[in-house]
């Protein structure tokens, strides 16, 4: 398994989608200097239903690229694999729930087996206590494996429109900060912080320089 000094650096990293070609990526990417590639573990488009009773995904079929395309040691040392963020663990729909969390740790495992070090998972800023039990589930079942949460430094301005029809989501450091505590400050989690286009006011920025930072993303713009 991975050992805490064989995961990704924390640092700066570069994000791809899910790329066909993902050995010259890392190549490119270390190249660059970069700490590490954020790349999907499954296709983002393979959304599959895993409920009692489904077919939508064969056990046996393959999940994703092989394995077999870089070494174990990249893996290790070079990727930072993003679980699917269309799942939805805190749904209002038990079915949806109950696949989402199936699904959650289909990927764990798939992780695991290609030796990768680290795991990212994005929180909707509404609604995470589910969200925040399966982190703590996946520490807990996986002796290694480091988890990055994915969230951005201060709220994403949404159009008014979008806005209107949508509850308010909770500040990102509160939301961090729940999620944290039910994970018992767990020294294996910590976060991958998405940096806004402007920097927030400087209380906002003293508060999160306490938190374990492990990766900073920049703004797309």
């Amino acid at each position: 398994g991975s050992s805490a000094t064989a995961v990704p650096c924390a640092g700066i990293g570069t994000e791809t989608q899910c790329v066909a070609e993902l050995p010259p990526v890392v190549a490119a990417a270390v190249y660059a200097e970069f700490n590490f590639v954020l790349t999907p573990l499954v296709h983002p488009r393979f959304r599959r239903k895993l409920v009692s009773g489904s077919t939508g995904h064969r056990p046996g079929a393959a999940l994703t690229r092989s394995d077999m395309i870089m070494s174990g040691a990249h893996w290790t040392a070079y990727v930072v694999g993003k679980l699917s963020e269309w799942t939805e663990e805190d749904s209002k729909c038990k079915a949806r729930v109950t696949n989402s969390s199936r699904i959650y740790f289909q990927e764990l495992a798939w992780a695991t087996h290609l030796n990768i070090g680290v795991v990212t998972a994005k929180p909707d800023l509404r609604a995470y206590l589910n969200f925040a039990r399966l982190m703590s589930q996946g520490l807990n079942s996986t002796g290694a494996l480091h988890f990055w949460v994915d969230i951005p430094m201060v709220a994403p301005k949404l159009p008014t429109v979008v806005a209107n029809t949508l509850s308010p989501g909770e500040e990102p450091w509160e939301v961090w900060n729940t999620i944290r505590t039910m994970c018992e400050g767990n020294r294996r989690l910590g976060v991958l912080l998405r940096m806004p286009d402007k920097l927030p006011k400087e209380d906002i920025i003293q508060r999160w320089k306490a938190e374990p930072i492990r990766g900073l993303v920049g703004p797309t713009t």
